[in-house]
This record gives structure tokens, C-alpha cells and sequence, in this order.
């Protein structure tokens, strides 16, 4: 057994308790300044794909697409 999974094994006997993959990150709404930089990467993702220029949103548009629920 690998001693990255040992050591997992390990926390689990002695916690008592098993922790989800992914568990410990907030939903979206919960953590608002990371959708300029998730908006960012995915744009330029779909750009390069795509060989179009990357769009740009305004203060305003930002300001919306933040304040959606």
C-alpha cells in the first residue's frame, strides 16, 4: 500500500470520521471574489479553442454577473 494512502488509512482509524474529495471547498456563492478569475479562464480557454479574441466584461457587467444569485 502506498504511504499516501497509509497515511490517509491512518487519519481515518484515528479521527473516526472520512472526509469527501472536494468537501472542504465553499459553493460559488459563498466565495463571490473567484468568479472574475473562473470567468477569466474559461473565456480564454473557449477563445483559444475557438480562435476568437477573448471578450471583456465592463465594471458594470462584472458587478452583475457577481451579484446574481
Amino acid at each position: 500500500m502506498a504511504i499516501a494512502v497509509q497515511i490517509k488509512l491512518l487519519r481515518v482509524l484515528q479521527e473516526r470520521s472520512v472526509e469527501r474529495i472536494g468537501s472542504e471547498l465553499p459553493p460559488l456563492h459563498e466565495r463571490r471574489e473567484g468568479i472574475p478569475l473562473l470567468f477569466e479562464h474559461f473565456t480564454l480557454l473557449a477563445a483559444t479553442r475557438y480562435k476568437r479574441p477573448a471578450p471583456e466584461l465592463s465594471n458594470a457587467q462584472l458587478s452583475d454577473v457577481m451579484a446574481y444569485a
